[in-house]
């Protein structure tokens, strides 16, 4: 999951921006401020096997794996509105920043010690990297009353540099990727209140 927290310098106030002279059509502004973004991972494997297919001698496996990135930074932007009609707008907005990802990397590894089964293990790597996020979208706000709105869009996020389960599970190591990319983006809608 990834858990979002905006704060923003404008030029403008959202008021300012959203109730424009009506004569023009077109308003904008930019952005500027810090951010902080969280995306974690995880990936558990069990598994039951019988020693010679006699089910009352089971052999039980488990393997936990799991990644955390805590990226904080800042980053810079912009965004722009086409009036259609009064009461009636559509706007595009894109952001991009450079953060500090402080990483972390666990797996641990419990296994019913029969047969040729691995030992049992827990290990963690963790560290700091660059990374980099950019953000962009494309709304369209409906005024329903002076201070309320209906508002919707698509929204696109990207982020570079984090730390990842490899795909390809290595048991008794943390050492997975540390240059993952991952790629968010889906429809948004909701109210808005202007005051």
């Amino acid at each position: 999951y990834v858990i979002l927290f905006f704060f923003f310098f404008k030029q403008k106030t959202a008021y300012e921006i959203y109730q424009c002279d009506w004569s023009s059509d077109v308003c904008s502004s930019d952005l500027l401020g810090a951010r902080y973004l969280r995306m974690t991972e995880g990936f558990t494997w069990d598994t039951q096997a019988l020693l010679n297919g006699n089910p009352a001698t089971p052999a039980n496996s488990s393997l936990i794996s799991t990644s955390e990135n805590d990226l904080v930074g800042f980053q810079f932007g912009g965004d722009g509105w086409l009036t259609l009609r009064q009461g009636l707008r559509v706007g595009v907005e894109s952001k991009a920043g450079v953060y500090n990802n402080r990483f972390k990397l666990s797996q641990t590894g419990t296994f019913d010690q029969v047969g040729n089964a691995p030992a049992n293990f827990a290990v963690e790597s963790d560290g700091n990297q660059v990374a980099f996020a950019a953000e962009g979208g494309v709304t369209m706000v409906a005024d329903i009353l002076p201070s309320w709105s209906i508002r919707g869009g698509y929204q696109v996020l990207y982020l570079s540099s984090l730390a990842a389960i490899d795909p390809a599970i290595a048991l008794g190591t943390a050492s997975a990727q540390t240059q993952a990319d991952a790629l968010y983006h889906g429809f948004h809608g909701g109210l808005e209140y202007v005051w």
